[in-house]
């Protein structure tokens, strides 16, 4: 038993205890209290095999420093020299100016101040003051930051960092990036990725071997960002943040999550990468993103403008390869988003929903590899390429389907920025019976809308105009400016060819169709089955608000007529023997036809109509239905037209002086025939009185 002291300078060593044997061992109780000393003196002090491994992580990772007030104790009972037994060792100091490593490859701490113990076998180390250079030559504040080895006796040695540093978001990004953890490097992301402020709280736990791999380590991190501001994340867009919560755990990954905006748009969601060598390289950004023109514009998407207005939201993921553009999706309901499509006359109201699908790639320009939109009454699917400066290249969608009248592959084509693109349609079908599309009021494309747009070239396989009567094969380009005119070509139910005309109107778009071969398209259109021949002018004028719905004039010279049905029973009726020889041989010539008629998509009510030849004269007026080829005319026939005209200035034209009045009832293959013969007997001046009123025109 004793006790001694031992001053070196302004050193000072106090010790005390006993040490003593007996027949079960040694029995030992030492205390020491030393007030300062430098690491490298500590260590020559420290018995070599006195705690072996705390004693050489002290030698290999303080490189400096300064200990005082060192108080150290062990115990030792003649029990405790069992093979498993252990000396109870207790130890505490404070500590300053010191320079130590944490972790090999790492950047060691420097100006370390705090105070370490160990007890019940743990040492735990605790630094008040102290900071890390990053690699990029900032500096990481560390005060708070714990260092505990729970059990000095094990091998290895297990030690653990309770993390707490402070610095630029660069600073602790370039110690991310530093072996061995590469997490930016794997994630094929700079290490200047973002600027900002960075608080780090967490736990790594490293066996304390010579050579630490990254299976060595384990931690489990948060981070609060604050002020982010990146212009690399999203290349082209500025990210802006005003705080980001970061957690990193070694067996799962790491994920940054928070709102902001991107460039001008509102943003909320995470980016994460997971951990191991199949997801080097990739990482993921899931979250919400505002949809708005600002969307619009920010990404340079290339709609014209006006195609999108409001504000709603879409769930967007983007994913990152390394070496590759970040391939994107987002989805949406548009709940809030007002679009409009004014070449197809159609408009999505912001109060709705619907559908949008969007993926493709972001980049410089980005590409939209697949665009899909379900809402209000269009479907449409498709894909959209942008120029660099972010202009429409070409929207090209395989289908699109708009209220039930258009079911088409269409183009959108960019004719350069502040200029509406060009419409290409490329086949399909379009049904006049259920749109306006040449009316006026607000309808689809052409109607009458003052503002100019852009071409418009139609190939289309069926154009269905009213029940029986349908275009095919319609090729024409049509321009807007500002209403719709322009030029195709077509045939009448596969068959007669014919021209037509568009041209602004007042109340729409007016169409002219014209044709060589009127008894052709008489034929095709169902309306006489044996017409050959003549020239045919129709115009045809939509009626606002009506769609499929048109007021029609009819001009044909030099057409002839062979065993029409309703004809040859008519002239049967007036015992024309002459008339129906003509019928049967060489057909009736009709040098001219006119009408006047409205067009619905059911029906054809003829106002008036005459057809007038060297043999025959005819007028008439009533209905005709599409869908059952029904009819109910009436009217006035005339043989001998050629003398007989020359009462025409008494009557309608078409009727002579004197004629027939008859009555056309029941399928147009096979009418019912009422002629009434008095009315031979009365000058075409007193016929009113035999025949109801033709129909009138609504407006």
């Amino acid at each position: 038993i004793g006790q001694a002291v031992l001053e070196d300078g302004a050193r000072r060593f106090h010790g005390k205890g006993q040490v003593r044997a007996n027949p079960k061992g040694w029995f030992v109780d030492l205390d020491l209290d030393v007030n300062q000393i430098t690491a490298p003196d500590l260590l020559a002090l420290w018995p070599k095999r006195l705690v072996p491994n705390t004693r050489k992580w002290i030698r290999n990772n303080v490189l400096a420093g300064e200990m005082t007030d060192i108080r150290a104790a062990i115990r030792l009972k003649p029990e405790d020299l069992a093979p498993d037994a252990r000396p109870a060792i207790g130890l505490n100091f404070n500590f300053s100016g010191v320079k130590a490593r944490y972790m090999k490859k790492m950047p060691p701490v420097e100006g370390g101040a705090g105070y370490a113990t160990i007890s019940d076998g743990a040492f735990t180390l605790v630094m008040d003051e102290g900071h890390v250079i990053a690699p990029n030559g900032e500096r990481i504040e560390g005060a708070g930051t714990v260092f505990r080895v729970p059990d000095i006796f094990a091998k290895p040695a297990l030690g653990v960092v309770r993390l707490h540093t402070e610095s630029a978001l660069t600073a602790a990004l370039s110690i991310l990036d530093n072996p061995p953890f590469r997490f930016l490097t794997k994630a094929g992301l700079p290490v200047d990725l973002a600027s900002g402020r960075a608080v780090v709280e967490g736990d790594i736990e490293v066996l304390l071997v010579k050579k630490i791999l990254i299976d060595d380590v384990d931690f489990d991190l948060r981070a609060r960002l604050e002020d982010v501001v990146s212009e690399k994340l999203v290349e082209g867009h500025v990210l802006r943040a005003p705080r980001l919560d970061v957690v990193a755990k070694s067996d799962d990954g790491i994920e940054i999550r928070g709102q902001g905006t991107l460039g001008a748009v509102d943003v909320a969601g995470r980016w994460s990468q997971k951990f191991g060598p199949e997801h080097k390289g990739r990482s993921r950004v899931e979250g919400k993103l505002e949809l708005s023109p600002d969307f619009i514009r920010e990404f340079r998407i290339g709609l014209p403008k006006g195609s999108v207005s409001g504000k709603g939201s879409g769930r967007i993921g983007i994913d990152f390869l390394k070496g590759e553009a970040p391939r994107f999706s987002l989805t949406s309901d548009l709940k809030g988003v007002g679009l409009r499509l004014s070449d197809l006359g159609w408009r999505k109201p912001a109060g709705s929903k619907g559908s949008l699908k969007v993926s493709g790639r972001l980049g410089q320009p980005p590409v939209i590899e697949r665009l899909a939109l379900d809402a209000a009454g269009l479907s449409a699917t498709g894909l959209v390429t942008l120029r660099n400066d972010g202009g429409l290249r070409e929207a090209r969608f395989d289908r699109v389907k708009v209220g039930g009248w258009l079911d088409a592959k269409v183009v959108l084509a960019g004719r350069g920025r502040g200029a509406a693109p060009e419409v290409r349609v490329e086949g399909g079908t379009l049904d006049l019976r259920k749109t306006s599309f040449l009316g006026g009021g607000g309808g689809p494309v052409g109607s009458g809308s003052s503002a100019a747009g852009g071409p418009i070239s139609l190939r289309l396989d069926r154009v269905i105009v009213s029940e029986g009567i349908t275009l095919t094969g319609l090729r024409g380009k049509i321009t807007r400016n500002p209403g719709l005119s322009g030029n195709f070509n077509a045939r009448v139910n596969g068959a007669a060819s014919i021209n037509g005309v568009l041209a602004p109107g007042k109340g729409g778009t007016r169409v002219r169709i014209l044709s060589k071969d009127a008894g052709g398209v008489f034929r095709a259109a169902g309306i006489i089955e044996n017409a050959r021949g003549g020239e045919m002018d129709l115009l045809l004028v939509p009626l606002a608000g009506k769609p499929g719905t048109y007021d029609g004039m009819l001009k044909v010279k030099n057409t002839r007529v062979f065993r029409a049905s309703a004809l040859t029973a008519l002239l049967h009726a007036i015992s024309g023997i002459g008339l129906l020889e003509q019928l049967s041989g060489g057909g009736i010539l009709f040098s001219s036809v006119e009408a006047r008629f409205r067009l619905t998509p059911r029906q054809v009510i003829l106002y008036r109509s005459s057809a007038v030849g060297p043999s025959l004269g005819v007028s008439m007026d009533g209905y005709y239905d599409l869908e059952t080829r029904r009819l109910d005319m009436q009217g006035v026939i005339s043989p001998i037209y050629l003398v007989n005209q020359a009462g025409q200035i008494l009557t309608r034209r078409g009727e002579g002086l004197f004629g027939f009045n008859f009555r056309l009832v029941g399928n147009a293959d096979n009418p019912k025939v009422r002629v009434n013969p008095l009315s031979i007997l009365t000058p075409g001046m007193f016929r009113e009185i035999f025949r109801r009123a033709p129909p009138k025109p609504s407006n």
